[in-house]
């Protein structure tokens, strides 16, 4: 009876623990080549998935983590002080609490692109308190609509520009459109809706 007990006791704690396991792994969403969807999640924010994209989300008490892996993405983040609504893409990490804004993963780039509200960008490092950062906003750089952070973790430092808010959401309808771009960077674009893969064997911009 007792070598009976103790081993329902160990089942027990093998099954609570690998539910507790289940729990907090993020719930992936991805797309297929050529495929654009709308998430719905359950904090009532709304994702938009460009073609081969991945998005793992994980919504906790305390706060909303999602990562980008590839691709490009929308988000219209329902509004919610107490659990900041973050992306990680690369080396970057976006943190909102209700607003819209577009990421992209372009190779090494990171693109960030504010529609509206406001965000912070932060650059992740391995042992950074995200939500710590978060709080404070201590090295992050802000954004206000209309404005793109871009990040190079291969090259310089990143920068702000002034973005074509109509070109950057082009993508949600169906359309490309470039204007002034390095023709690597096209190439990146196009190649997420073949699976012919688009190489630029010297580089140019678009006009």
């Amino acid at each position: 009876r007792w070598l009976t007990a103790v081993a329902a006791l160990l089942l027990i704690a093998a099954a609570v623990g690998y539910a507790a396991w289940r729990y907090a792994q993020p719930t992936p969403y991805m797309t297929a080549m050529g495929e654009r969807r709308v998430v719905r999640l359950a904090d009532g924010s709304t994702v938009t998935l460009d073609s081969d994209t991945r998005l793992d989300v994980r919504l906790g008490r305390e706060t909303r983590k999602l990562w980008l892996r590839r691709g490009q993405a929308r988000f219209d983040v329902a509004h919610d002080v107490t659990r900041p609504f973050q992306v990680r893409a690369g080396d970057r990490t976006v943190v909102a609490t209700g607003t819209s804004f577009n990421v992209e993963v372009l190779g090494p780039k990171v693109l960030v692109t504010l529609i509206e509200g406001r965000v912070i960008v932060l650059q992740t490092r391995p042992k950074d308190s995200t939500k710590g950062a978060a709080a404070s906003g201590a090295g992050g750089v802000p954004l206000l609509p209309g404005q793109r952070l871009v990040a190079d973790v291969t090259a310089t430092p990143s920068h702000v520009e002034t973005a074509d808010l109509d070109r950057a959401t082009a993508w949600e309808s169906g359309k490309l459109v470039f204007d002034d771009e390095p023709l690597s960077a096209v190439a990146a674009r196009v190649s997420r809706y073949t699976n012919q893969p688009v190489v630029v064997r010297s580089e140019e911009h678009t006009s």
